[in-house]
């Protein structure tokens, strides 16, 4: 108990000399009171570098001492480790000898690092200074050259660097794939924690830690009032001083945290949520179940959209004792939104109902709905209202941005490689027209597709609505495909076999999501389509071989960036930079764009692919 305590009076501590009295007169809720008090947004580091005084620099890392009051902002990319001491990292603490690696991009508000102790390093021999240091840190290069991004993807110019000249003030020759930001960042600020959220937090903690039963941790709010924000604050804190299992069902299939986006996602998480998180990068620690919705909003087939969210709430029922789900609500708090979170509250016992709002009125939903007199509630104010954090970029740059890393990551060497697809040979996937159920149970590819929120009987177009298009991998087990897939299979000329998506939606409990791939043609001569994915089909593969899986493609509306098909390098100097990769002319893809196909924007396609 002594431990965890500690670590709470370091949270604490973290923004207490920031807080002021603001207005209002508080208010209470279930004998917890919050102030109104306002800090001052933190968007740089509140101390200088001086080498050899608090900072050391080496060939790919640093070292950094820190003071007990001294907060470390860091733009790029980096992995930290504690050499002596301990450091808080957006409510985590991490401890001597353990280390993590960070994104910290202007996705998201940068996260803040500050020392989680008040006691004086003994024989400190890395800096020999007269200051009091409480931690020492090790801040390391990560080069997986994920910062290549705004080269394909121009509107993330900004995502590491800066309009104001920050450094690290090295002397050195050496780079670093990191920046300590020094001078404020413009319209960026820290996730520094706010003392009324802390407050919640801790009383969380107290109450939880005293029963084992699962309970649960609803978050509503408008769009950016900072959901997500106090989710992954509150996941790091509990991370550090809980031994409760935590769970997040992550419901916003718009902009989900640890999921891609047009899906929503349950993850058993065991490692903090700091920074830009990217999921798709391995983490053998962390566990996620994911649905596929194939729209970035929930009110596109609302009825299927609660099915597959009830999916998610059956494998949280069945959850053990001593956990915790946290729930990333969607920004709607009336309409839809309000029988999203009706529906949640059907189906789940909430035990903490968290509003976030830019003042202590009651939202609607609050009214709205009957709350269980079990259901404690919180009013908090919004992460706009304490901080001048502006997001730099729209929810639709957001969602290419993840879109485009997670095409474009190499699970094999862990790097990113943002050259055009089209500069690589697609994967040939072969498929078949038959709709004879023994010829289907024995077929080791692909046995078809459909096509959401799509007229069954309309088949003009679909062989145009598959190419240049996002599509979801996805497997069914053997044994749930019945002689109804026959019946419902709809065969066109020079086309797969299109599927009525009813049927997907009765297996939708059996359907496992596997990612995503973008179509580059369909090659009907052969049977094949052609398409550029990061999944490893080496499982898949096998289970179709031996016959455990059955292989199909779902495709909903997400939209294809542009820059994915038509990269601006082409406009650029095509004749120079299509030789950089030994071809003599453009390869795949024209200009010419059109809307009127079902599914969504399409480009030509020539049929020269390239076989290297």
């Amino acid at each position: 108990m002594t431990t965890r305590l500690s670590a709470f009076a370091a949270l604490n501590n973290s923004d207490s000399d920031s807080d002021s009295e603001g207005e209002g007169e508080g208010n209470v809720v279930d004998n917890v009171t919050f102030e109104n008090t306002a800090i001052t947004p933190l968007n740089n580091s509140n101390f200088s570098l001086r080498e050899g005084v608090n900072v050391q620099y080496h060939h790919d890392y640093i070292l950094l001492a820190l003071q007990s009051d001294d907060i470390l902002v860091i733009k790029g990319r980096y992995s930290i480790s504690v050499i002596q001491g301990s450091v808080l990292i957006d409510g985590y603490t991490l401890v001597q000898g353990k280390s993590l690696k960070i994104n910290a991009s202007s996705i998201n508000s940068l996260p803040s690092i500050q020392s989680n102790s008040s006691i004086p390093i003994e024989n400190d021999s890395i800096f020999s200074s007269t200051n009091t240091y409480t931690s020492i840190i090790k801040l390391e290069n990560i080069d997986n050259h994920f910062d290549e991004i705004s080269n394909l993807y121009s509107h993330v110019k900004y995502l590491y660097n800066s309009e104001i000249s920050n450094s690290l003030q090295n002397t050195s020759s050496s780079s670093y794939t990191f920046t300590i930001i020094i001078e404020p960042e413009l319209n960026k600020s820290s996730t520094l924690l706010h003392q009324q959220w802390l407050n919640i937090f801790q009383s969380i903690f107290n109450e939880s830690s005293m029963s084992i039963n699962h309970q649960s941790i609803l978050t509503i709010g408008n769009k950016n009032t900072g959901k997500s924000t106090f989710s992954k604050l509150l996941i790091n804190t509990l991370l550090s001083i809980s031994n409760k299992k935590i769970q997040l069902l992550d419901i916003d299939p718009g902009q989900p945290e640890l999921c891609l986006p047009g899906c929503i996602s349950l993850t058993h998480i065991t490692s903090p949520l700091i920074g830009t998180i990217l999921p798709w990068e391995n983490n053998t620690t962390t566990s996620t179940l994911t649905k596929f919705i194939g729209f970035s909003s929930p009110n596109h087939q609302p009825l299927k959209y609660l099915k597959q969210l009830d999916h998610l709430i059956d494998t949280i029922l069945l959850s053990s004792n001593n956990t915790i789900t946290i729930i990333n609500s969607p920004g709607w708090v009336k309409g839809f939104g309000t029988e999203i979170i009706s529906h949640l509250k059907s189906k789940l016992s909430i035990t903490y109902l968290i509003q976030l709002s830019h003042t202590n009125k009651d939202l609607d939903i609050l009214q709205s709905i009957e709350w269980d007199y079990e259901t404690k509630i919180f009013k908090a104010l919004s992460f706009s209202s304490l901080s001048s954090n502006f997001n730099l970029y729209s929810p639709a740059v957001i969602r290419n941005f993840k879109l485009l890393s997670y095409m474009h990551y190499n699970h094999e060497n862990k790097n990113y490689n943002f050259k055009p697809l089209l500069s690589n040979s697609p994967l040939k996937v072969s498929y078949t027209t038959s709709k004879d159920y023994s010829s289907l149970i024995n077929y080791p590819g692909i046995l078809g597709f459909t096509i959401f929120d799509h007229p069954f009987s309309y088949t003009e177009g679909l062989h145009e609505s598959l190419e240049c298009q996002y599509v979801a991998i996805v497997t069914i087990p053997s044994t749930s495909l019945t002689t109804k897939f026959s019946s419902n299979i709809l065969k066109h000329e020079n086309c797969p076999n299109y599927i009525n998506e009813t049927i997907f939606h009765s297996l939708s409990p059996h359907i496992k999501f596997h990612g995503l791939a973008l179509i580059h043609s369909i090659d009907t001569k052969n049977n094949t389509i052609n398409m550029y994915t990061p999944i490893d089909f080496t499982n898949i593969r096998d289970n179709l071989l031996n016959n455990n899986e059955k292989l199909f493609i779902l495709k909903g509306r997400e939209d294809t960036p542009i820059e994915e098909i038509y990269p601006v390098q082409i406009l650029k100097d095509s004749a120079s930079y299509w030789s950089s990769f030994g071809l003599d002319a453009l390869p795949y893809v024209s200009a010419s764009l059109s809307n009127e196909v079902m599914g969504g924007k399409i480009s030509t396609i020539r049929r020269n692919i390239q076989r290297r």
